[in-house]
């Protein structure tokens, strides 16, 4: 167990942590971590040769097998699973030799599935999205009912590399006696926390955590139901 004090009094500890690279702990103890990012993805089974005129859908894109028409052709190689799965993904990518979609993805083949994620172009690069890109719908026809998207649409869920912050902070009577501040080496768009009372276990509380510019503000003896001396808060803050 690792224990650090702040300079204003506040017992900050972080426990046993596994400290990855891009982690560092600063001089008050806070634990940071710069992550790498993480991204929006969907699988769809594809373990039976389409037929004729089957289609999958990906956003605004849909693929139809074998049937040349309105929508993007992915032809269909007799017999051929895996090429015909291969030639489904290349359209996907922009790289096929008839038609080729148009969403921002990537598609690869992950056994008898095709796996697809967001990114910067068709069959582009990876892409951390934030909240506020609008989810992908997606949806298959196709006679073999067990070749289905894992998920109805490429929601997005991913977040571009930025700071996080976590640690845990132990109430007293000095804590209590007036709000207190954590201190962080970024400016937070949002943070998390729980209450917990010193056997571990949950605690309702009105106490209130709110950020601010580089920190936290934590008032632990707001409301009808205030913290007490030896509960904690687990907290985790990010950028």
């Amino acid at each position: 167990m690792a224990t650090f004090v702040q300079n204003d009094g506040i017992q900050v500890t972080t426990g046993d942590l596994q400290v990855d690279t891009g982690s560092f702990i600063d001089a008050d103890g806070n634990v940071m971590k710069v992550p790498q990012g993480s991204y929006s993805s969907a699988i769809l089974n594809f373990a039976t040769l389409p037929i004729a005129a089957d289609t999958v859908t990906i956003g605004a894109d849909v693929y139809e097998f074998g049937n040349p028409g309105a929508n993007i052709d992915v032809p269909i190689t007799p017999l051929d699973v895996t090429a015909t799965m291969n030639d489904f993904i290349d359209a996907i990518n922009g790289a096929a030799a008839v038609e080729n979609g148009t969403e921002n993805v990537l598609a690869e083949a992950v056994g008898a599935s095709v796996k697809i994620t967001y990114a910067d172009a068709p069959g582009g690069t990876k892409s951390a999205v934030g909240s506020g890109v609008s989810t992908m719908v997606l949806s298959e026809v196709l006679t073999a009912v067990a070749d289905v998207w894992n998920q109805a649409n490429l929601n997005a869920c991913g977040r571009a590399a930025g700071k996080f912050a976590f640690g845990t902070v132990v109430i007293d009577a000095t804590n209590l006696a007036t709000a207190f501040t954590i201190d962080l080496p970024f400016d937070p768009a949002g943070c998390s926390w729980k209450a917990f009372a010193a056997a571990n276990t949950e605690k309702a509380t009105s106490a209130t955590a709110v950020i601010g510019t580089n920190l936290l503000t934590v008032d632990a003896d707001a409301g009808g139901t205030p913290l007490i001396a030896t509960d904690y808060i687990v907290w985790h803050a990010w950028e």
